[in-house]
């Protein structure tokens, strides 16, 4: 496995990871306005890379833990890259909005080691490998935005998706 200099642009795949909720489609379809090449289907639960080997130079790829109700390992994902540079961009949200936000589709009761053991499994597959933690929160701001695709070398002048801050309507009484 190959780790990713941020300056080099040959062959690259940027690898979005995080518990479920905690925007790796949004951070995903930023990354796709900015550039990088995904082909979804099922609504961004399945992607083009899950079923196919990439053919061009900048992806973006992401995966939520557990995705599906399965339980994957980095290494899996670094394994469908073979040749490309890799830089992963692990994302978190604030804990309140996350663990409401998957009660619409899960048991409360399982929701909090779900996200324990997501970013234990995420984290263990990341010794020696480049990575940035991205917050949900960080990405309501397109000055943030624009600075981290710029440091990305991915086109900061893009048009940016619609972005809406979902968090507030989990702490609304």
């Amino acid at each position: 496995m190959r780790g990713y200099s941020l300056a080099q642009k040959n062959k690259r795949v940027f690898i979005v990871v995080g518990a479920e909720s905690t925007g790796t489609r949004l951070l995903s379809e930023i990354l796709i306005s900015a550039g990088c090449q995904c082909k979804h289907s099922d609504g961004w639960h399945w992607q083009q890379w899950d079923y196919e080997l990439p053919k061009d130079d900048t992806l973006v790829y992401h995966r939520s833990f557990p995705h599906g109700g399965q339980w994957y390992s980095m290494s899996e994902i670094f394994r469908r890259f073979t040749g490309y540079q890799f830089f992963v961009v692990v994302m978190v949200r604030d804990w309140h909005s996350v663990s409401y936000s998957q009660a619409r589709f899960q048991e409360f009761k399982a929701i909090a080691p779900n996200i324990q053991r997501a970013y234990i499994d995420i984290f263990a597959g990341l010794k020696n490998i480049p990575y940035e933690i991205v917050s949900y929160e960080a990405l309501q701001s397109e000055d943030y935005i624009r600075a981290f695709l710029e440091r990305l070398h991915l086109d900061h002048h893009c048009q940016l998706p619609a972005i809406r801050d979902e968090n507030g309507k989990y702490y609304a009484f």
